[in-house]
């Protein structure tokens, strides 16, 4: 459950309980106009703790309830499941979510990137393991920030397990794609369309934000710079296949940053987009192109 949800909701009650704790004391009738206007602050204290003590745990059981089937919902998105099927959350998503903070993989890139399996990698015509298998989960485990302290081999024997009881979920989910000329090309679209590419970082906005406040001038720069690269960035491929992560990082709030690409590598990107005054955006391409972006900042 959101803990800003949890926040917000008893915020709001909090707000309205002297209004909730008056319309209980009149039998839940609607209170009048000028309900507190002669009313002491004994009494307006009464009635706030009358309406949290009778309503914040139903609130709150609610909320945990209806954000539950949201997030399964978007879980499912994010997985091109268009099934409710009631194992979901203990069979595929939360042993999903436990593997990526274990192996500390970036949430948006790893679903992104499931949109590359296919069933057949699990297992041939003839029912006999592939080498394709091991190689997809080889290009998951490259979003790592720390691959020397991953083991590999355990990791792997997950996802083996994993990948393996997706693939049969995704068999179930034939009759759901009725009418598509290439199940796997569609499932690999609507995962895409539910996982974009370009995800706006909570810690850059967090730093924009505390630059414009402290620099509205300076601020106001950034923060279009930020826009802009967020919105519409624009990148020359030179060459390469659309098959891996690259990352283009670029200084955004020195002055006059140079305009510059480094060469991605899985260790070094994920290390250098938590420093300070830099933005990150990826684009799919082959490891070994040389492939250009430019940044008009």
């Amino acid at each position: 459950m959101d803990v800003h949800s949890v926040y917000a909701c008893r915020a709001l009650l909090n707000a309205l309980a002297p209004l909730i704790g008056a319309e209980i004391s009149l039998g839940n009738k609607a209170v009048k106009e000028g309900w507190a206007a002669d009313v002491s602050s004994d009494t307006l204290q009464s009635w706030r703790t009358t309406a949290v003590e009778q309503t914040q745990s139903e609130m709150e059981r609610i909320l945990q309830e209806t954000c539950a089937v949201e997030y399964n919902l978007l879980l499912r998105k994010r997985l091109a499941l268009r099934l409710r099927v009631d194992g979901d959350q203990s069979e595929i998503f939360h042993p999903l979510l436990d593997m990526m903070e274990r192996q500390r993989l970036d949430f948006h890139g790893t679903f992104r990137k499931l949109s590359g399996f296919r069933r057949e990698m699990v297992r041939d015509e003839n029912g006999e393991k592939t080498g394709a298998l091991e190689t997809f989960i080889g290009s998951l485990l490259q979003g790592t920030p720390e691959p020397d302290q991953l083991d590999y081999a355990q990791a792997t024997e997950q996802w083996l397990g994993w990948l393996g009881k997706y693939a049969d979920r995704i068999d179930r989910e034939t009759s759901e794609w009725v009418g598509e000329p290439d199940y796997d090309a569609a499932r690999e679209r609507a995962v895409n369309a539910a996982n974009p590419r370009f995800v706006l970082r909570q810690w850059l906005l967090e730093e924009v934000i505390k630059k414009v406040e402290t620099d509205p001038a300076t601020g106001k720069r950034v923060l279009a710079k930020v826009l802009k690269v967020h919105v519409s960035l624009v990148l020359t491929s030179v060459q390469g296949t659309e098959t891996y992560a690259h990352r283009w990082l670029v200084p955004l709030l020195s002055r006059g940053a140079p305009r510059a690409t480094i060469r991605p590598t899985a260790s070094l990107t994920q290390r250098l987009e938590r420093r300070g005054g830099t933005v990150v955006w990826e684009r799919s391409g082959c490891w070994a192109s040389n492939a250009a972006a430019r940044a008009e900042l």
